[in-house]
């Protein structure tokens, strides 16, 4: 099961934007927000603690082999 995640946007009245990703553990999260680097320069990025969580291991699809007993 995947947990819930997305990217939240707060636009001050500079036009500055704050993106902060939830719910994605390691560093994956730089994967979601990649598209956010081309709307302008970025001034500061910052990990959240998510960042340094070790992503939940995905559970395996087991399938028999070959004279497996399964």
């Amino acid at each position: 099961m995947t947990q819930p995640h997305g990217i939240t946007l707060t636009f001050d009245e500079e036009g500055n934007i704050t993106a902060v990703v939830e719910g994605i553990a390691g560093p994956s999260c730089s994967e979601a927000s990649a598209w956010l680097d081309e709307l302008g320069d970025i001034e500061q990025d910052v990990a959240t603690p998510d960042y340094y969580t070790t992503p939940a291991a995905q559970p395996a699809h087991i399938i028999g082999g070959e004279g497996g007993a399964w």
